[in-house]
């Protein structure tokens, strides 16, 4: 998801032709509720690790595309004046204007994407025989045995917030060098 969702948002944020052309298709495949595609995902892939992954990247692809679509129309225009008046290459602009831009929505849009990735693996694991934290959950609830099924979903949250952890220290690390978004706020 990552390797789709932020060059292909970084290039329809900096084109607007790219962005109109491309528009129709994200929004009408973004609003598919990935869960209640299921069922067409087992029959055409089967039970298989490949269509959970499949099933995890169509929920994760689209808020590191939007996040990074965002993050590359937020550079201001009096910035992208002075790279043109100055006569900047593309792939230069690209590399030193646009993508350190980005780089504050994109990480939001992984941090999001991380979540769901969790959740949604999670879900497919319910739905699915497929082995996992979720399928622990269903087979401990179909045994009645609750407190193992507690166990299951806290680890399920302890390994969510670990993830989150993760990728808030990244950031962190990643645009330590930014100054504050808001004014009296601690770097």
């Amino acid at each position: 998801a990552v390797a789709v969702g932020i060059p292909v948002g970084l290039v329809t944020g900096v084109y607007a032709a790219a962005e109109e052309s491309s528009r129709l298709l994200v929004e009408i495949l973004r609003s598919f509720p990935v869960i209640a595609l299921l069922p067409v995902f087992l029959l055409v892939l089967g039970s298989t690790p490949g269509m959970k992954a499949t099933v995890v990247f169509i929920a994760c692809v689209f808020p590191i595309l939007l996040q990074s679509q965002y993050g590359a129309r937020s550079v201001t225009p009096s910035v992208h004046e002075t790279v043109r008046a100055y006569r900047i290459p593309r792939l230069l602009r690209f590399r030193r204007v646009v993508l350190p831009g980005a780089v504050p929505s994109v990480m939001t849009g992984l941090r999001l994407a991380a979540t769901t990735s969790v959740l949604v693996a999670i879900g497919v694991e319910v739905l699915t025989t497929l082995p996992g934290i979720g399928h622990m959950i269903m087979e401990a609830q179909q045994a009645g045995a609750s407190d193992r099924a507690y166990a299951y979903i806290l680890t399920a949250g302890a390994i969510g917030y670990s993830i989150t952890l993760l990728a808030q220290y990244a950031e962190h690390r990643l645009l330590r060098r930014r100054p504050p978004a808001r004014a009296g706020e601690a770097a």
